[in-house]
């Protein structure tokens, strides 16, 4: 797939994968104590529109 190998794309997504636990455990954590509950939301919404808008 565009040029990758199997192991590098399996890679990847262990690499998303294990970042993804880690963001939604000790970053989401830190950030509802330091923003609370509804501007941790904002965040995260606003960043999901970046991310859409990247990838269109």
């Amino acid at each position: 797939m565009l040029g990758f190998s199997e192991d590098e794309i399996a890679y990847f997504i262990a690499f998303v994968g294990i970042f993804s636990c880690i963001a939604q455990t000790a970053l989401l954590a830190c950030l509802q104590k330091y923003f609370g509950s509804k501007e941790t939301i904002m965040v995260g919404l606003f960043f999901q529109i970046v991310q859409l808008a990247a990838y269109g």
